[in-house]
């Protein structure tokens, strides 16, 4: 029983760096389309003045 625990365990920690990955991989890319929104905006109030 002990062992079925401890492997359990084992598999969700593995599942839980994945999770911790990806949601660093859509955060890095969320922030890169933060900056080119940013950019655009900027863009277009200068073409509006």
């Amino acid at each position: 029983m002990l062992n079925d625990l401890m492997e359990k365990r084992k598999k969700i920690l593995a599942e839980s760096e994945q999770h911790k990955e990806r949601r660093n991989e859509l955060n890095a890319a969320a922030s890169k389309f933060a900056r080119e929104r940013n950019t655009l905006n900027a863009q277009t109030r200068e073409f509006v003045e």
